[in-house]
């Protein structure tokens, strides 16, 4: 019952993500109040009634769980995924090393995070680094300035900023 509560949780979140309603790294009051209506509704039967306060912390802790996952994952290659669990697997034994770093990775390796996808595309950064990064202070590159995009890559500068 955990996981299915979870897993509708996580894709109600989503839900909201998508529709550009994440303001830093929350959502405003209405969104949450509409979040915790439709939590109530759909898990009325399994008798799981949350509040707002509740649903917040719900959410700070998934993308604490969504980090150590991510973390263990990039930390090393060979790692396979258990599609039924949402978690990782290791045949050659190296779990044991990562759970004596940080304990809270066996816990995240035992429980798994369902639609770890949609968590991914929600808890990890999306900035861009290197030539195609703009700086919110700068202007916005119009339509007719994207043509110079492959040249600014090629040698390293961005429009404003061209080397003599």
């Amino acid at each position: 019952m955990v996981k299915e509560m979870e897993r509708v949780f996580i894709e109600l979140i989503h839900k909201e993500f998508i529709s550009h309603r994440l303001q830093s790294s929350t959502f405003p009051p209405w969104v949450w109040s509409r979040i915790t209506e439709n939590m109530k509704s759909i898990m009325s039967q399994q008798d799981c009634l949350f509040t707002m306060v509740q649903l917040k912390g719900k959410l700070s802790r998934l993308c604490c769980a969504w980090c150590l996952l991510n973390d263990m994952i990039t930390k090393g290659t060979g790692w396979g995924w258990d599609s039924e669990r949402n978690t990782i697997t290791d045949d050659a034994g190296r779990l044991e090393e990562l759970y004596q770093q940080n304990p809270e990775y066996k816990k995240i390796v035992e429980h798994g995070l369902p639609r770890f996808e949609l968590c991914t595309q929600m808890f990890s950064q999306n900035t861009a680094a290197g030539g195609l990064a703009r700086s919110s202070s700068q202007l916005r590159r119009s339509i007719y300035s994207t043509h110079n995009i492959d040249e600014e890559q090629m040698e390293g500068t961005q429009s404003g900023s061209r080397r003599s």
